[in-house]
């Protein structure tokens, strides 16, 4: 489950900004199958109307998506706004410039970002890379860095300590930021420093304050709601787990080499028992995560009784056993793919065809 494959589940959600005359102007967050969310700044700058204007624009906005495949120019409308605030007197207001659009229909062809609400103070030294449209560059590009501290106006600092490659600059304003230590959605870039280019410095807003100033997020009914109530932590201990398990050959291989390494299993079995047993002790007694770890509990402490079974009979008699084997491939292999949905974690691809040759078999406990 490597990090920095997770950025694909970002791509599909990322949308480019259009201005009357097709240039792009700014990045958009899909968060639902008909909602972005982005800054009031990229909108007006799309309209061609003055960033001083607070009135909430009436006319249609175009935007397409940066990763999709036909380059359709999608129409939405604004419905919340929260435009920028200029005077300087302001700058302890909270949760200025954002904007959530409604495109005409829903886009099924692309999937809602994953958006995680955290502390801002946990995420402190966590790396992240952001997707912008920088002049020159209407394919858009990457930049990276890493979170240093919040901010008094509820914004958060970010920084590109690296001196090559590319930087939080205009172009990347709307963008989602992307936890790579969390494999999620943490803020959405706001501005940069024009007054100190070469310290490659940004700020986003948090997911915390986006879903705190703008109540639509809550209400829409697409948002996955389950992750969104998973801790940091508890995410962090379903990843090592599943990475584990997706490397035990007992649960991803077609069945026929472990008929003959019966006690291989058993051992294999334990050390799986054990490793659940651990990250059931990390997480909350009321996690919604409990139920999965302890389904992997009992599917493994039952193949490993029923193993000790088998090292006791002759390979001839051993039809039994090689039935219980593929329920409990099938057990697991389903379980890891709950495990990995209620996170927003991504599956290896041997677990995902394991269980589709279960699933065929009719295989259950």
């Amino acid at each position: 489950m490597e990090e920095g494959s997770m950025t694909k589940k970002l791509e599909s959600a990322l949308t480019r900004i259009r201005s009357a005359k097709g240039n792009y102007v700014g990045v958009g967050c899909l968060v639902s199958d008909k909602h972005i969310v982005t800054c009031a700044h990229v909108i007006l700058d799309a309209l061609g109307i003055s960033r001083t204007t607070n009135e909430q624009p009436k006319t249609t906005v175009q935007l397409d998506f940066a990763f999709g495949i036909l380059q359709q120019v999608f129409n939405a409308k604004v419905t919340f706004w929260r435009p920028v605030h200029f005077n300087q007197a302001a700058l302890s207001e909270f949760g200025e410039d954002i904007a959530l659009l409604e495109l005409d229909e829903p886009v099924l062809s692309a999937k809602p970002a994953c958006f995680l609400l955290t502390n801002p103070s946990d995420l402190e030294q966590h790396r992240f890379q952001v997707f912008g449209l920088p002049k020159g560059n209407p394919q858009g590009v990457w930049a990276d860095g890493i979170v240093i501290k919040g901010l008094a106006n509820g914004w958060v600092q970010i920084e590109d300590k690296e001196q090559s490659g590319f930087q939080v600059e205009p172009g990347f304003s709307g963008s989602p930021v992307w936890d790579t230590n969390l494999s999620a959605v943490i803020g959405m870039i706001v501005a940069t420093d024009p007054n100190r280019i070469e310290a490659r410095v940004g700020f986003m807003i948090p997911t915390l304050e986006l879903f705190r100033v703008c109540p639509l997020l809550e209400d829409i009914k697409a948002i996955n709601r389950k992750n969104l109530e998973i801790t940091q932590s508890e995410r962090k201990v379903v990843a090592q787990l599943l990475t584990f398990l997706e490397d035990r050959r007992l649960l991803t291989e077609s069945l026929g080499y472990q008929f003959h390494h019966p006690d291989h299993l058993r051992k294999s079995a334990q050390e799986i028992r054990m490793r659940v047993n651990l990250a059931l002790q990390e997480i909350e007694r009321d996690s919604k995560l409990t139920p999965i770890l302890k389904q992997f509990q009992f599917a493994a402490r039952s193949f490993q009784e029923e193993t000790e079974k088998a090292l006791q009979l002759p390979s001839s008699v051993l039809g039994s056993y090689a039935d219980y084997l593929e329920k409990y491939q099938f057990y697991m292999t389903r379980s890891i793919i709950a495990a990995a949905e209620l996170c927003s974690l991504e599956v290896d691809r041997g677990i995902l065809e394991a269980f589709e040759r279960g699933k065929n078999r009719g295989s259950a406990f």
